[in-house]
């Protein structure tokens, strides 16, 4: 079976089973017949005009986790709003500049070991946030934060 981006269909699948199809045939969303009218079209448009969209390299966990971060001398706490491969995205009404280098501490729910990381604050947005993208991992948090993000990307996902 060939890689398929999207789906629409108006079958039901017990989100387990969604899940498994959906990740063996590389399927990244769907729409069905309880999306909601005004969320269709933004869920297939970057997918049927693909060089309009700004693309992101991973998918990203919705999450409300503590995160805690340090830049200079200062410790700072917030909540997470979503989580990737590659970075996190912290709700916090100060933001730091873009380019800023950080440290952040965070715990993936289920899980009793901290992730620590380096990275580089790359969006900043005073209404919601900042996104942060990791520059420095040791292998043991890569791999937590890889085996999350891949257990519940699709189980949070809004269509």
């Amino acid at each position: 079976m060939g890689a398929c981006p999207f789906w629409c269909s108006a079958a039901r699948l017990p989100a387990p089973a969604r899940s498994a199809i959906f990740q063996r045939c590389g399927i990244a969303g769907y729409v069905n017949e309880y999306s909601a009218a005004q969320h269709i079209l933004p869920s297939l448009a970057p997918h049927l005009f693909p060089d309009s969209f700004n693309r992101r390299s991973s998918p990203r966990v919705v999450l409300g986790i503590p995160v805690q971060y340090r830049f200079g001398n200062t410790i700072a706490a917030a909540l997470a709003l979503n989580l990737s491969h590659g970075g996190i995205a912290i709700r916090t009404t100060s933001p730091l500049d873009t380019g800023t280098k950080i440290k952040v501490r965070f715990r993936t729910p289920g899980s009793k070991r901290d992730i620590d990381v380096e990275g580089r604050v790359t969006w900043s947005d005073r209404r919601v946030g900042m996104g942060v993208q990791f520059e420095k991992v040791e292998a043991a948090s890569q791999t937590l934060i890889d085996s999350f993000v891949d257990a519940h990307f699709f189980t949070n996902r809004k269509a």
